[in-house]
């Protein structure tokens, strides 16, 4: 019982310190923390943050493999991690991160490309979803969601074409993909309603729906 209260009242200062930016504090607490819970991943996404927050890299990069030593997923550390990057309007820590374990852990490569996807669709930057995108076509060329994400950066773009062509790629591996049908049949409308009518009646057979139908009746 002691034992516990002591490391509640660790993690509570832990956290104060973080609450109230002190770093350097933050750092040293949550390293003890670790230590008393290493199998624990919020302690090692804190101290990360707190490390990154003093420009200390090579300290949070050896906090991930410290994490991973003790068989703690890696999600546990980098979720918490970025959720604290974003409240404190920092969302730059969390792509630095990424992109140095990018680097200083190579065998994670594929895992790490995965979360930069998803950091850049949430940040909205076209060019680079578009290239994380490409990477995961690499390994798995059938990745409709991957080629979709393309399509999304295109259309954020403005190369319709590009758009197209990659919603028509998705209707090659996954015909009966309802997103692709409708957004064909959306952006062919004005410049060919034929296709786009054909388009529109695949996507209604697989998911009836009031949008679809009018667009429909306005292309008849």
């Amino acid at each position: 019982m002691a034992a516990q209260t002591a490391d509640k009242a660790l993690a509570d200062k832990a956290d104060r310190a973080f609450v109230n930016r002190e770093w350097a504090g933050a750092s040293a607490l949550y390293m003890l923390l670790s230590d008393k819970e290493p199998s624990a991943g919020l302690p090692y996404a804190r101290l990360i943050v707190a490390q990154e927050m003093r420009a200390d890299t090579a300290g949070s990069t050896a906090s991930i493999e410290r994490a991973l030593s003790h068989s703690v997923p890696l999600d546990s550390v980098l979720k918490p991690a970025r959720e604290a990057a974003f409240s404190l309007s920092r969302p730059d820590l969390y792509e630095n991160l990424l992109l140095r374990l990018q680097r200083s852990l190579p065998y994670l490569h594929r895992v790490i490309d995965i979360r930069l996807l998803r950091y850049y669709t949430l940040r909205r930057d076209p060019a680079k979803m578009a290239d994380y995108s490409r990477r995961m076509l690499t390994g798995n060329p059938a990745d409709t969601d991957a080629i979709a994400t393309i399509a999304d950066a295109a259309v954020m773009e403005g190369d319709t074409d590009a758009a197209i062509a990659a919603w028509e790629r998705i209707l090659a591996i996954d015909p009966a993909n309802y997103n692709a049908l409708a957004a064909l049949a959306n952006t062919l409308a004005s410049t060919d309603p034929v296709r786009a009518a054909a388009y529109a009646e695949r996507a209604l057979a697989i998911r009836p729906n009031n949008a679809l139908s009018a667009l429909l009746h306005s292309l008849k």
